[in-house]
């Protein structure tokens, strides 16, 4: 199954500062894309908003390390647009470096004053909560379909920028009921199977997100070529993530509840 599916990359907390300075310098009153004969590159690296915790996908983000060490880097105004936090909608996050959601830097960035000491350049969110159960998580997903089918509408009719600010809304919610699924399904032996369906599934479908997102950001920097060339490629992720949400919501069993 490799239908759309993006290269994902391990980055190094230096090497996602770069990443996100480059897609993010231009954040900040931006409009459309500005048509020019930039020619893109036929494939691109994805840095992820986290994924699951363990998945079967190229490679695994390590959050004890990449994350960490992201978090406690010395802070300077070249790094002020470097990141965000996931979670945090403004318009200037579009195509940045998402700081994954993970419980090993959770303290780090739970306060406004916790985030000051360890990130004093990030902006702080506050913390994405997880679903409280699986019955929860599973509506959550349900309900959050419609809105992933809308971002083309967005892309279609040239607002990139609302299509950008709803994938900011939508990735984290997404991956934080998908990781209660599949973690409760892999508690149970019998549903062992049903688990790496969703897994798979769960991990595409954030993939072709955060592409789409990456996309978004490097149309507003002039790097795709025109607008139209910049949609194209866009719809593209997205097609590929409602097909991935397919995927996702049929592999959940439906006769499974807590």
């Amino acid at each position: 199954n490799t239908k759309g599916r993006r290269r994902i990359k391990e980055v190094s907390a230096s090497e996602s500062l770069d990443f996100g300075k480059e897609n993010c310098e231009h954040a900040v009153g931006r409009g459309d894309n500005n048509d020019n004969d930039n020619e893109s590159d036929d494939h691109h690296d994805v840095t992820t908003y986290g994924g699951n915790k363990s998945t079967r996908r190229d490679v695994m983000l390590s959050a004890a390390t990449t994350l960490t060490s992201l978090v406690l880097l010395p802070a300077s105004p070249k790094q002020a647009q470097a990141a965000c936090l996931a979670g945090d909608t403004s318009p200037d996050c579009i195509g940045c470096y998402k700081v994954p959601i993970d419980e090993a830097i959770n303290s780090m960035v739970s306060t406004p004053e916790q985030l000051a000491k360890y990130a004093p350049d990030l902006r702080w969110s506050p913390p994405i909560e997880y679903p409280k159960n699986y019955n929860v998580a599973k509506d959550e997903i349900v309900q959050l379909k419609p809105d992933v089918n809308q971002l083309s509408s967005y892309v279609t009719k040239g607002d990139l920028t609302k299509a950008g600010v709803e994938i900011l809304r939508i990735v984290p919610r997404i991956t934080v009921a998908g990781r209660v699924l599949i973690s409760t399904l892999e508690g149970r032996n019998e549903y062992t199977m049903k688990a790496l369906r969703v897994e798979a599934a769960h991990s595409d479908l954030l993939a072709s997100l955060g592409s789409a997102d990456v996309l978004i950001g490097q149309s507003f920097a002039g790097q795709l070529g025109s607008i139209t060339a910049a949609q194209i490629q866009i719809l593209q992720d997205l097609r590929s993530a409602n097909e991935y949400y397919d995927d996702l919501l049929k592999a959940l069993p439906k006769e499974f509840s807590v």
